[in-house]
């Protein structure tokens, strides 16, 4: 959260989402199968879309309220990967930031291969819903 001051600053400066890119310093507290995983996502996500991003399923972003409003949200496993895929085929001004990350401080109650499925499965829905709008 101390990077906060930065996603807003980055906000007033004219971005329209502002997410938060775990893996930019390698992320070597996360669990190797989790950093591929995010990896692969985010590729695929690239490849999909055209343009690339890195880190799909962070959970840091900040938001013009313009751009809540303005698209409709599904409730899935891949939420977090709709966040960022929706508004940049959209057009809108979203940016990548480095930030940290720390151990998760518990056990995830997201089923690696099943919640993985979900994610790719959501990440290539919603670029063909995107593209296809």
């Amino acid at each position: 959260m101390e990077q906060l001051p930065e996603f807003l600053a980055e906000i007033n400066d004219g971005a329209d989402v502002v997410s938060g890119d775990r893996l930019y310093h390698g992320a070597e507290a996360m669990p190797d199968f989790n950093r591929f995983g995010n990896q692969t996502f985010a590729a695929i996500a690239s490849v999909l879309m055209g343009e690339r991003v890195h880190d799909t399923t962070t959970g840091m972003r900040a938001y013009r309220r313009e751009v809540i409003d303005s698209i409709e949200w599904t409730e899935n496993t891949g939420l977090s990967a709709e966040l960022l895929i929706r508004p940049l085929m959209r057009g809108y001004d979203v940016r990548e930031t480095p930030i940290s990350y720390a151990e998760r401080a518990g056990e995830t109650k997201l089923d690696p291969i099943q919640g993985g499925a979900a994610i790719a499965k959501s990440i290539l829905t919603v670029c063909l819903e995107e593209r296809f709008r």
